[in-house]
């Protein structure tokens, strides 16, 4: 295996930090893959820089950033890629999981990883960990509850046998699960299916919305790469976004270029309209622009 880690430019910064971390723990060297002009992963250049020397690919399976979903066929070609020189291809799925149905062994990944806190309806302080059948993986690294007999209190550490133990961490954080487990839970009761439609009429409606306002979207409009997100680029997102909270309408921003949405299965298509309503109001007037912004806020 070799020593090249692919990460592109477009991924969330904590996977490019412990990417540049890895660097100086190991004999591991960071090659970050540029943007095209529309913020998204360079698919050509990625598939490219694939060779002899890659150990990792690193992707996002949603931009979190541009709402731009990968495409099956790409990540295929990916893993395919990889796996033709003994590296491994991880997904990150944060932005994905529980807004449409996965097959993550027909996408190829090695490893999917995610959390609970978007679409999946849970809370912080959930994640969750796909490990491909058959995958021998230590981490350097583990929890308490990653070892093979954690109340034997050893003081020499043992892999747990299986694959997928190894990576937990200490002491679960109980209410979080109880967070998770009622999330996932409502999710599945309605079925994935039905989930995904109602997000893509939803992604509809605000499409629609934005071309009749004559703003510009950083999210894609086709349903193969569109995910539950709604990008809008409009100047002085910050301040937009703490307008609509203001109304009771919680978007979040994302350095300071647009105001991301992420209407799901607990929205309506009126309250899209309502949204677009204050946002039509917000941008005729021009009195989002006096609006404070607060240091922090909520996160769709």
């Amino acid at each position: 295996r070799g020593t090249d880690v692919l990460v592109p430019e477009t991924a969330f910064p904590s996977v490019l930090h412990s990417v540049q971390q890895w660097s100086h723990l190991r004999d591991l060297v960071p090659r970050e893959v540029g943007e095209t002009e529309n913020h998204r992963v360079d698919q050509a250049v990625l598939l490219d820089a694939i060779g002899p020397e890659t150990a990792l690919v690193a992707l996002s399976h949603v931009g979190f950033t541009t709402g731009a979903r990968l495409p099956t066929v790409f990540l295929q070609e990916v893993a395919q890629r990889v796996h033709a020189h003994d590296g491994l291809f991880l997904l990150d799925g944060y932005h994905a999981a529980a807004s449409r149905p996965i097959d993550v062994a027909e996408l190829g990944c090695d490893l999917y990883v995610g959390g609970l806190l978007k679409e999946a309806s849970g809370s912080s302080g959930n994640t969750f960990l796909y490990v491909r059948d058959g995958l021998e993986l230590t981490p350097r690294l583990t929890g308490w509850f990653g070892d093979a007999a954690p109340f034997e209190f050893r003081p020499e550490p043992e892999p747990h046998p299986d694959v997928r133990r190894r990576f937990l961490g200490g002491t679960t954080a109980v209410a979080p699960m109880y967070h998770a487990v009622e999330g996932v839970r409502i999710l599945l009761d309605l079925g994935l299916d039905a989930v995904r439609d109602h997000s893509r009429a939803l992604t509809d409606r605000a499409i629609t919305h934005a071309d009749t306002l004559d703003i510009p979207l950083r999210s894609p409009r086709r349903l193969e790469e569109r995910s539950a997100m709604v990008l809008l680029e409009v100047p002085e997102a910050e301040r937009l976004t703490a307008y609509l909270k203001q109304r009771a309408v919680y978007t979040d921003s994302r350095r300071d270029e647009v105001v991301r949405m992420a209407p799901f299965v607990w929205n309506t298509l009126e309250e899209i309209d309502r949204t677009f309503d204050a946002i039509e109001t917000a941008m005729s007037t021009g009195k989002y622009r006096s609006v404070s912004v607060e240091a922090a806020g909520p996160v769709t």
